[in-house]
């Protein structure tokens, strides 16, 4: 791993706010106005019956969306630009010279890590905060889910003259992961080769082969459906892809949920 932006710790619920990240969500809070009769600070808050006004909101819109209209409905983007129309975001990252590939993760988290804890910390009429914190902690932390995944062989021009892109060898994560009936394996081939991905479970038992095969350079995708070499649905549990050529080897740990 050379570069990683907006990693999660799954033990803590911590997200780690670094200076590329983006996430999208809307930040209502109390105004100026508001602040000196409630006796709380102006700035955004979990106060949802108190807050009156939105300090951000750069949630990616819907298709047919253009800023009248959701002037008109009270919603509109706040801190941040989308042109009538635009239904996407665009975000640049610039990767360190040895990226070799990379892996991008679009996830959705319901609850933050911030919003329990203020739901623990100000309230003071009884102990619900708490025990929705302790709910909280002990269910997973509601850890974000994966949207969308991709993955992308890269090529980084550290000379500035272009030189022309190569497809590497590599084997990536796949997807989903954790899974529950199937999975997806990208991988690509510098070279047209021979190629074998195999999956074994923790005790190093070869499960299944997915390619033994000479393929063409470029891009490649394997599936498993949760299957041994008999057609037999296996067990729940860890398990590994590993990607062997005549020069490369690599393993991938994939997580197999009931």
């Amino acid at each position: 791993l050379v570069y990683e932006s907006g990693a999660y710790d799954s033990p803590t619920g911590v997200l780690t706010k670094d200076e590329d990240i983006k996430v999208y969500e809307i930040k209502p809070g109390i105004s100026t106005r508001l602040a000196p009769v409630l006796g709380h600070p102006a700035a955004p808050s979990f106060h949802f019956v108190l807050n009156d006004t939105v300090y951000s909101d750069n949630r990616i819109p819907p298709r047919g969306f253009t800023n009248a209209n959701f002037e008109t409905a009270q919603s509109p983007v706040v801190a941040y630009t989308y042109a009538d129309g635009q239904y996407w975001d665009d975000t640049t990252y610039e990767l360190p010279e040895n990226a070799v590939f990379a892996e991008v993760t679009l996830h959705y988290q319901s609850v933050s890590k911030a919003y329990v804890e203020a739901l623990r910390d100000d309230n003071f009429t009884n102990d619900a905060g708490q025990v929705f914190y302790d709910a909280w902690a002990a269910h997973g932390r509601c850890a974000p889910v994966a949207m969308v995944s991709d993955t992308t062989s890269l090529h980084i021009d550290v000379t500035g003259i272009g030189d022309v892109p190569s497809v590497r060898t590599a084997l990536f994560q796949n997807y989903p992961n954790p899974f529950t009936s199937s999975t997806s394996i990208r991988y690509s081939l510098q070279n047209r080769e021979h190629v074998t991905i195999e999956v074994y479970d923790v005790a190093g038992r070869l499960v299944r082969t997915l390619v033994n095969d000479t393929r063409p350079a470029g891009a490649q995708m394997a599936t498993w459906n949760r299957t041994n070499q008999y057609g037999q649905r296996v067990s729940s549990g860890i398990y590994f892809f590993r990607m062997q050529t005549a020069e490369h080897m690599f393993v991938r740990k994939a997580v197999l949920l009931k």
